[in-house]
């Protein structure tokens, strides 16, 4: 039988008028809880020293992804890079040279060259010899040459007789800007539908609160501890956890977001997992999810 206890108004005000004052194990022991579910609804009561992310913040990270660095976002915004690559993955604005007016200088090459032409003499023959103008981006701790679209048809009207367009995509490196398009929101492809069990993670639909608990016979239906609405349970993500306490976890959701936090069941720290098209599921911020092949014996 669960020995779940939910959580009262008087224990939530507890927490946050004691937060500041008290750790979690002293919160803990007042309240006769464990630490980690204590740490927990601390967190979800939004009672922790971290800063909040302001609306202006959030549209100076999503105007400036991919034209400036990340160390250097990091330093206007007064955070950590670790946390920039957190919001990031929330925000799904996808890989940092993937996001910007410009591409890299191999991209460009392979569009408009045969390949057959070796990198030195691409750099001595474009952009020495004719003047492409290049720049060098740094992400993490690699370095990239990139060429910006709208410097590189200035130049490129300059040297038609040079450039090939022939081998160039009819939608590649569009001039001039083409109107803009809508891109679709990510779909996420369900699981078969099949009835539920083991660790679940769900928020619920009527109060769209989250609760991780486990499922020890296969249902269906969900009944949210909060709020008591009865909900059906007809599609499944799965979603691995790991945790700096060493703790792994296996979690079937409902949630469709990009990135979300799932509370690790030994300590309560929460894990932020972000979907991978892959394989189709949701993973620990910064995994790459990869399988290698065995290594065949010689």
């Amino acid at each position: 039988m669960s020995d779940y206890r939910h959580w009262t108004s008087d224990e939530e005000k507890y927490i946050q008028d004691h937060w500041r004052l008290q750790t979690d194990g002293e919160m803990a022991a007042a309240l006769d809880r464990s630490e980690g579910a204590v740490r927990t609804k601390r967190r979800e009561l939004r009672c922790s020293p971290q800063k909040t992310w302001t609306p202006e913040e959030l549209h100076y990270l999503e105007d400036h992804w991919g034209t400036v660095s990340i160390p250097g976002i990091a330093k206007k915004l007064g955070r950590t890079v670790n946390a920039i690559k957190v919001r990031v993955a929330r925000m799904g604005l996808g890989g940092m040279l993937n996001s910007g007016d410009y591409v890299t200088f191999n991209q460009l090459m392979r569009e408009l060259t045969d390949n057959g032409q070796s990198y030195s003499y691409q750099m001595k023959s474009w952009v020495k010899n004719r003047g492409m103008p290049i720049h060098t981006k740094r992400v993490n701790a690699c370095s990239f040459r990139v060429v910006y679209l709208e410097e590189f048809w200035e130049w490129a009207e300059q040297h038609r007789s040079f450039i090939d367009f022939s081998k160039l995509e009819p939608v590649a490196f569009a001039n001039p800007e083409p109107e803009p398009i809508s891109e679709p929101e990510p779909v996420l492809e369900p699981e078969k539908i099949r009835p539920w069990n083991g660790f679940v993670h769900i928020r619920c639909e009527a109060c769209h609160k989250e609760s991780t608990t486990c499922l020890r016979t296969p249902t269906d239906t969900y009944i949210c501890k909060e709020c008591g609405h009865e909900m059906p349970l007809p599609k499944a993500y799965r979603a691995y956890t790991r945790c700096e306490c060493g703790q792994k976890g296996a979690y079937l959701t409902n949630i469709t977001d990009w990135a979300f936090d799932i509370p690790c069941v030994r300590c309560g720290s929460p894990n932020t997992v972000t979907y991978n098209p892959g394989r189709d599921c949701y993973g620990p911020v910064g995994s790459t999810q990869r399988r290698t092949k065995p290594r065949k014996k010689k």
